[in-house]
């Protein structure tokens, strides 16, 4: 007589209707560039798998696809370098800066939004980053032109005029570089003057 291990496959495959099976831990995984979850499958209360790693798209692609706009696009979680990505950072960034400079949170648009932006555009079938990566490569210039967003769109709300916050400052004709700062309550708070330590003489 042999004893032989029990594979957890074996099971599933002969009894598949006395099996229920869990998922926990779904989330955004940014090395697979997929959702991601721990599956737990028990036998009539028993268990028989203990959190397996699952691409979870092909279980629930709805909420994959909102976790994939979300949490992949609009909070820069992809492995790839795109283009429509590296331009809307650059713009998100501006509008940061300007932030600083104003002193007025909420000029950018949230990350919520932004993944209602992509939403509008992205394929409803496109869950994950290798899906968004097939489809851009039909057709490369018009597929990130088309998530390239203005900065009107990213922009949430009026801001004051810009012209009102240089970015450096004429004294005594030297030209001196500003830096802006919100972070009411530290000491980096508010606007800074950079001088060079040769010209700490002359003020």
């Amino acid at each position: 007589r042999m004893n032989v291990p029990l594979q957890p496959q074996w099971i599933e495959a002969a009894v598949p209707h006395l099996l229920k099976s869990h998922y926990q831990d779904v989330h955004w995984s940014k090395r697979q560039g997929r959702v991601s979850a721990a599956l737990n499958i028990t036998l009539l209360g028993l268990p028989l798998v203990n959190a397996r790693k699952v691409d979870y798209s092909k279980i629930d692609p709805e909420k994959s696809r909102q976790i994939f706009l979300k949490e992949g696009l609009a909070k820069d979680q992809l492995s790839l370098n795109l283009a429509f990505w590296q331009a809307n950072r650059h713009k998100l960034k501006q509008l940061e800066e300007q932030e600083q400079r104003q002193r007025q949170a909420g000029i950018s648009i949230d990350e919520q939004t932004l993944a209602g932006l992509y939403e509008k555009v992205v394929p409803v079938n496109i869950v994950n980053q290798a899906g968004l990566n097939r489809w851009l490569k039909k057709d490369p210039k018009k597929h990130n032109k088309q998530l390239t967003f203005t900065l009107e769109q990213l922009t949430q709300s009026k801001s004051n005029d810009v012209d009102d916050y240089p970015a450096s400052l004429i004294v005594k004709g030297f030209k001196l570089n500003l830096s802006y700062a919100f972070a009411p309550g530290t000491a980096e708070d508010g606007v800074s003057v950079e001088i060079p330590a040769t010209m700490l003489s002359q003020f």
